[in-house]
């Protein structure tokens, strides 16, 4: 999809982000234990693929991509109120082990979680330490094929 010449740059959390492991360990024991899997058989996880240098390089490469650059770097992440951050959940992999859940036991794993929560909480917020890989790489021009 990406024309000769042309650069990617993507983001993606490292297999040791702080507050990713922090929230799965969270979700475990507040999700209900008859709540539907993450993923079935025919559905890709959500985690894992891209989550080290090594596993996004050989992925970019692999997809016909050069001079890739990969870097990691932590980010504080500062979330103003509780519902921000409840929020921010729905904008990543993890949504799907919550649109999963029926009404009742979503509302229930939200009030646990935001329970939960608490213990990042600062005088400026709720805050997020992530470790996140960024890489740019490039799609080789015609002429160097």
């Amino acid at each position: 999809m990406l024309k000769p010449g042309g650069r990617v740059g993507l983001t993606t959390w490292t297999d040791d982000c702080p507050f990713v492991t922090w929230v799965r360990q969270e979700l475990r024991s507040s999700v209900p234990p008859q709540a539907p899997p993450a993923h079935s058989g025919s559905e890709a996880p959500s985690f894992g693929y891209f989550d080290t240098p090594a596993k996004l390089a050989t992925a970019l490469q692999q997809t016909g991509f050069e001079r890739i650059e990969i870097s990691i770097e932590d980010h504080d992440f500062v979330y103003a109120t509780d519902e921000e951050w409840w929020l921010s959940l729905w904008s990543h992999g993890m949504r799907s082990r919550f649109e999963r859940l029926a009404s009742p036991d979503l509302e229930q794993v939200r009030g646990d979680m935001l329970r939960k929560v608490q213990v990042l909480k600062q005088p400026d917020g709720i805050h997020a330490l992530l470790r996140v890989l960024f890489a740019l790489a490039y799609k080789p021009s015609q002429s160097s094929r």
